[in-house]
């Protein structure tokens, strides 16, 4: 059985996790800014990918991962992308994205490259069976890249809670 802090992982990396933005919210075919800072376009992905976790849409979070993707935890382990897949459908106990808070976004972008990466903290609130567990603000560092006409998540890495 997985336990609880092994559970809030898997939440912490799961309302990290990306979004395929439509043309429309990107400004058209390609890569391109729609208009945005870097900041501003990196927390507009992170915010879409939070309520694909609020509306516990699995396979939204599937469909935003690059087939390179490798996610990194605050204790050195790396899952690729089947790995993720693998623990993200895992069902030992009851678990929910509640809510977020997203801060301190910095992002660089290479729209001719199709890259952006963005550091930004986040705590997240998760209820475990029933439990509501108030998240502390955690460092992340992701990589998006542009592939089939949506930004996919390439990697993603968090650190231990911010004291």
């Amino acid at each position: 059985m997985t336990t609880k802090t092994h559970l809030r992982s898997i939440l912490v990396a799961v309302g990290a996790l990306g979004i395929a933005l439509t043309a429309s919210a990107c400004g058209g075919g390609g890569a391109d800014d729609g208009g945005l800072t870097p900041n501003e376009q990196a927390q507009q992905i992170i915010e879409a990918a939070q309520q694909m976790a609020i509306d516990e849409d699995l396979d939204a979070v599937i469909d935003s991962l690059a087939p390179e993707y490798v996610l990194m935890r605050p204790d050195g382990t790396a899952l690729n992308r089947d790995e993720w897949i693998a623990e993200l459908k895992k069902e030992d106990e009851e678990y929910k994205l509640a809510g977020y808070q997203i801060t301190d976004v910095e992002a660089q972008r290479d729209l001719e490259a199709g890259v952006i990466v963005a550091s930004y903290t986040m705590a997240l609130d998760v209820v475990i069976d029933g439990e509501e567990i108030d998240g502390k603000p955690r460092p992340f560092l992701s990589t998006l890249i542009w592939q089939d006409g949506a930004w996919k998540w390439a990697s993603e890495a968090y650190g231990d809670p911010l004291e």
